[in-house]
């Protein structure tokens, strides 16, 4: 349905509106680089907040990936102020062990949520191929996994 929609709005399934975006140099594409994925990775999963004795507690701040001051980054990387994931909604590395559970009987629901697991890490491992770091993208994978119900946990 995505597809469709890119393509009635934009002539390209393919096209998400970026190129569209009145935006600095280098933020109105998509790139995908292998280089890209560490540092994606990093800010999307492992990047640390800023911990501090005043509300709201918690800021987002920038830190070098992996507290390397000399970290290189890829030409034209995008990096804005973010928080990982897994400071974010810690409990997301539980989720990935629900598939596997014993307590999911129905073989149907456990090939929905590999699906969802499936599905989450691509979209991740997608976002961090670009080369833009912003915290609001961890959006597009975290809610396949951290739901607050599961499908097997619905009642009928």
């Amino acid at each position: 349905m995505v597809a469709e929609y890119n393509y009635l709005r934009f002539g390209n399934p393919f096209e998400f509106g970026v190129r569209y975006l009145l935006a600095g140099a280098n933020q109105n594409r998509i790139s995908l680089a292998a280089g890209n994925v560490l540092p994606g990775l990093y800010f999307m999963l492992f990047c640390a907040p800023d911990f501090g004795p005043v509300f709201p507690w918690v800021r987002q701040v920038f830190r070098y990936p992996f507290n390397s001051v000399n970290y290189p980054f890829p030409a034209g990387y995008f990096i804005e102020a973010t928080v990982g994931a897994l400071y974010c909604a810690p409990f997301m590395v539980g989720a990935w062990l629900v598939p596997s559970s014993r307590r999911v009987a129905a073989p149907g629901v456990r090939m929905l949520l590999w699906t969802m697991a499936a599905s989450s890490a691509a979209i991740l491992l997608f976002l961090a191929a670009t080369g833009f770091t912003t915290h609001r993208y961890e959006v597009d994978f975290l809610p396949l996994r951290c739901g607050s119900r599961w499908p097997a946990q619905e009642s009928t």
